[in-house]
């Protein structure tokens, strides 16, 4: 997503958008909210574990939003000047931690239900987006078969905004390759990329190599001046120069003299 000002990123969305877009295989996932105030702002999404499918959050479940009195009496939360403070509350956080855990399969159940909404939404607005593309740009993105190319397509609604900003393209493209992303201009109309991706083999060198070279087809044609000559280079500049059968160097790529 983008605004006047640039990226948002998923950690703005809520836990649900993050989860669909993530994990859209994971329809049941087991919640904790943590309450709002957990800790003065946070985002949304506190954690997640995928293999325990569980999800901790910064909103309130169904305890936080009840009256205290429905679990706890006058007598009980009215010990600030007892001298057993500690103790008391250590008690009542122990209750508390049973209540909420009482609760949690329902917070659960309305997360879940939350999500399929997410994911159904989601559903609807891909075809919308496909059509909308395909009439007015004439674009097939069901045709495309780069992942990479598939998930950058939409911003092709945008692409007046993002043409020629070559800051944002290089943000754009280290959300989209989960790596950092730099451009450089080699000349004035000559723009070099650099993927800088870490721990590749010769084999995944290769074949990460060919994965971009549909995106930057994409990149040159839909959101550069038709002057530019586009070109990218993948490149590990973290590991030593040693040479080791554990991670062999690879030509252009891993070897810094």
């Amino acid at each position: 997503m983008i605004t006047e000002k640039g990226i948002i990123d998923m950690a703005d969305a809520k836990a649900e958008t993050w989860l669909a877009v993530h994990y859209p295989e994971i329809s049941n996932w087991e919640v904790n909210h943590a309450g709002f105030f957990y800790r003065n702002y946070t985002d949304d999404l506190k954690s997640c574990e995928a293999e325990q499918q569980t999800v901790r959050t910064s909103r309130n479940g169904i305890f936080d939003v009840l009256p205290e009195r429905m679990f706890f009496s006058d007598s009980e939360l009215r010990f600030l000047e007892n001298y057993s403070f500690s103790k008391k509350l250590e008690k009542i956080y122990e209750e508390r931690d049973l209540i909420k855990s009482f609760f949690m399969p329902f917070d659960s159940m309305l997360f879940n239900a939350s999500l399929r909404v997410e994911k159904t939404t989601n559903m609807v607005l891909e075809h919308k987006i496909a059509d909308f593309l395909l009439m007015y740009f004439d674009y097939n993105i069901l045709e495309e078969e780069s992942p990479f190319v598939q998930e950058l397509a939409p911003l092709i609604i945008h692409a007046s905004r993002i043409r020629g900003d070559l800051l944002l393209i290089a943000r754009l493209l280290s959300n989209l390759l989960n790596c950092k992303v730099e451009h450089r201009l080699l000349s004035s109309n000559d723009l070099l990329f650099v993927i800088h991706k870490q721990g590749l083999d010769r084999r995944r060198y290769d074949e990460f190599t060919n994965q971009l070279k549909p995106l930057f087809d994409f990149v040159q044609y839909w959101f550069l001046s038709m002057d530019t000559i586009c070109t990218y280079k993948v490149k590990d500049k973290a590991q030593v120069f040693v040479l080791e059968e554990k991670q062999p160097l690879v030509l252009d790529y891993n070897t810094q003299i």
